[in-house]
């Protein structure tokens, strides 16, 4: 072997080192992958692919990814060092199988070369761990390449490797089939009758875990895709977003997209399966924009950067004279060199900004879940042994929230990731909504039914509501259950979506039969404190201090406020103090006409809380009862239609 291989070898050891070293050092679990935990844990615990007590929900992407740390968290009977051991050994196999490949290719120049540039990815790095399923996708997708790039003619051996690869890739997240279907048409084209059989055994693979979906969970896709790619947004509010999220990439990890541009350069120039992988990854990018992105900065650009470097050492490898192109490595460097690189950051990596609703997810859980991080508080894992007496919304957060308290709340996720009935409603519309937490609004009655099994108020939205906790809590084997599976799927209901939809319309947290049950001892109570109506401003202001000029003070016994002659409301917007809930009961002479419970608005001074009513009533006095807060309670203004 000449010395010049040796030396090559050498630096290409230090550059893996170099790899590994820093993979290690930025290590770290993102809250998201806490949502799959918790599902691994409960089905640990044999309560089955559940995110809440009792309701089957596939709250993950990937399926393989799930399954794969299921059982490896199973035998080791850790979580935390396991999901991050098992996320480095597979980044560093599919960086392994990348130089192998230039070695077959006799080109360690390329190695090098793009080992160096990768180094400089901060998305690659940053997911090379996380939790997520990036690293298995690495593989996979090392594993595929590697074969079609190495060997001139497959094998029918190689070929049922390639897809059981493809099969395990595509549910490791279904959006890789984009990457992918460019390669299967190659294959076809080029090996005609031998893909046969292999294609039989990866379809029987994918058609198995989607018959299990439907029937288990009711639905072939994760419920994540109903959640936040129909949630009824404009397709040009999408693609808004998925240019932010370029434009955010380029600006804080330009070396990333400098890969993937390169990489798609490199396999347009080849042919074969080269120019198929370049033109996947063009869709797949093309698909990303207009999805609108994602909330995690780099987390979609990740495995293009991977598939890239294979395309950049399969150019280079063709190429005789190609050491200039270590200049590369200058701007590329340069631009790399970035503060915020996981290469030049250690323990003390904290980065708390978001740019337009994108965020760098690492910067903001490493300090919580970070392997070197000084104060590491990994959530305690809670033991699910009975039912959750408590319904809280929530939306973010919700991994680590639901991990150590599964056991006394149930999580209505407002963002609708885990929850089967919010996923299928639209989105509230409004301008500054964040791609991935396409915020729902709750249902009136709908965090009292999930712990008491009644009925929801909006009738024609219940129906739906029953064919869920069919699907999702009861016999698996029913025929009622099968046949609300069957209806789900074909959406065979009249809900009024605009009612969810318009930020106009705010819904009733309870219907008042509800509320008389939960607070009896108020429906007969009458508040010391009295005032007139027109005494109180009808000006919502922006700021204003709970104490401030014109706001109305009382105590924990109430405030009732008194019109000169009965008024017909339809709506109604009241400023209380921040942090404090309220029961509002609205009445005409004795007579109770409807009753509202407004929750804590967290804020600073006074927010204004309101509500739509199903109908007009007429009221000529309204009591407010402060049922939870700080023992500051004020009232700011109050407004009618």
């Amino acid at each position: 072997m000449k010395k010049s291989v040796y030396l090559k070898l050498i630096i290409i050891t230090i550059l893996v080192s170099l790899f590994l070293y820093t993979v290690i050092i930025s290590a770290w679990i993102s809250d998201d992958s806490l949502i799959t935990l918790t599902q691994i844990v409960n089905l640990h615990h044999g309560d089955g692919l559940v995110f809440n007590f009792g309701e089957r929900v596939q709250a993950f992407t990937h399926p393989t990814w799930f399954l794969l740390l299921s059982i490896l968290t199973y035998i080791t009977g850790d979580y935390y060092y396991t999901i991050l051991a098992v996320s480095i050994i597979l980044s560093l196999s599919a960086v392994l199988l990348l130089i192998y490949y230039s070695y077959r290719e006799d080109s360690l120049d390329s190695a090098i070369f793009t080992l160096t540039i990768l180094l400089f990815s901060k998305a690659f790095i940053d997911y090379s761990t996380s939790g997520l399923e990036n690293p298995l996708s690495y593989f996979l997708f090392a594993g595929i390449l590697y074969i079609i790039f190495s060997y001139e003619r497959l094998s029918q051996k190689q070929l049922y490797l390639i897809y059981l690869l493809f099969s395990l890739l595509f549910l490791n997240r279904m959006d890789y089939a984009l990457i992918l279907a460019p390669i299967a048409l190659v294959l076809l084209f080029k090996y005609k009758s031998l893909n046969l059989k292999p294609i039989l055994l990866s379809i029987s693979i994918v058609i198995s875990w989607v018959i299990f979906a439907l029937f288990y969970f009711g639905h072939i896709f994760p419920n994540t895709y109903y959640a936040k790619l129909k949630a009824g947004y404009p397709i040009e509010e999408f693609l808004e977003r998925g240019l932010n999220y370029f434009e955010y990439q380029f600006e804080s990890d330009p070396t990333t997209l400098i890969i993937i541009i390169f990489g798609v350069f490199a396999g347009l120039y080849r042919k074969g399966f080269a120019r198929a992988v370049a033109i996947g990854l063009v869709i797949y990018l093309l698909y990303i924009l207009k999805i609108g992105g994602d909330f995690m900065q780099g987390r979609f650009f990740a495995v293009p950067v991977l598939v890239s470097a294979f395309l950049i050492i399969n150019f280079l490898a063709t190429i005789k004279y190609y050491r200039w192109i270590y200049i590369l490595l200058i701007p590329i460097i340069y631009f790399g060199s970035s503060e915020s690189s996981p290469l030049f950051v250690g323990k003390d990596y904290n980065n708390q900004g978001a740019y337009k609703g994108i965020a760098d997810e690492r910067g903001f859980y490493f300090q919580k879940y970070g392997l070197i991080a000084p104060h590491r508080d990994w959530p305690k894992i809670a033991k699910l042994d009975k039912k959750p007496t408590i319904a809280k919304s929530a939306c973010g957060g919700l991994g680590a929230e639901a991990l150590s308290s599964r056991d006394k709340i149930y999580y209505i996720d407002i963002c609708a990731l885990t929850d089967p009935l919010l996923s299928q409603l639209p989105a509230i519309k409004k301008s500054n909504w964040r791609i991935g937490h396409e915020e729902r609004k709750v249902p009136t009655d709908y965090s009292y039914a999930v712990l008491n099994d009644i009925s929801l108020y909006d009738n024609s939205l219940n129906r739906l509501y029953r064919d869920i906790k069919s699907v999702s809590g009861g016999d698996l084997w029913s025929l009622d259950r099968l046949k609300a599976i069957y209806r789900i799927n074909r959406k065979d209901y009249h809900i009024d979506r605009d009612r969810y939809s318009n930020p106009k319309v705010a819904l009733p947290l309870y219907s008042q039969s509800v509320i008389a049950k939960l607070y009896p001892q108020y429906l007969n109570k009458i508040p010391p404190k009295r005032v007139k109506a027109d005494e109180i401003s009808k000006e919502h202001r922006v700021g204003m201090r709970w104490d401030g000029e014109g706001a109305k003070l009382f105590s924990d016994k109430g405030i009732a406020i008194e019109f000169k002659k009965s008024k017909k409301i339809k709506s109604l917007s009241i400023g209380f103090d921040n942090n404090d809930k309220y029961l509002v009961i609205l009445l005409n002479g004795d007579k109770i006409k409807d009753l509202i419970i407004f929750p804590k608005s967290y804020g600073i001074g006074i927010q204004n809380r309101a509500v739509t009513l199903d109908r007009e009533v007429e009221i000529d006095r309204i009591y407010i009862f402060p049922l939870e807060g700080d023992g500051y309670y004020s009232l700011g203004w109050l407004s009618y239609h």
